[in-house]
């Protein structure tokens, strides 16, 4: 079982995503994108003996009329099984962070 570490307020998780992003695989990403109007750049590492993510970023929510987060995602196409354990290191810097999975048809 692959775990995620998520490092920050607002962040997501996906298998699919409609941007056109320079190309850089993450363990079983394809990349990594910023979306919205963020303070910081989010980054995104992997551990491959533990099978572990890293993930930090910033931004605000993903909701109403404002989405601003750091977002690590992979195309995929077929049936498909997800599952993620979270563990949030440190306290963070907003009451309200957010760690999740999406889906998104094309």
């Amino acid at each position: 079982m692959k775990t995620v570490v998520f490092v920050s307020s607002c962040l997501l998780i996906s298998s699919l995503l409609l941007y056109n992003c320079v190309r850089e695989k993450i363990g079983l990403f394809e990349n990594s994108t910023d979306i919205g109007s963020i303070k910081l750049g989010g980054s995104v590492t992997f551990n491959s003996s533990k099978q572990q993510y890293r993930i930090t970023g910033s931004g605000s929510n993903m909701w109403d009329t404002i989405d601003a987060f750091y977002f690590v995602w992979r195309k995929v196409s077929g049936n498909l099984k997800l599952s993620t354990n979270v563990t949030w290191i440190g306290k963070g810097k907003h009451d309200h962070r957010k760690a999740g999975l999406m889906i998104r048809c094309t």
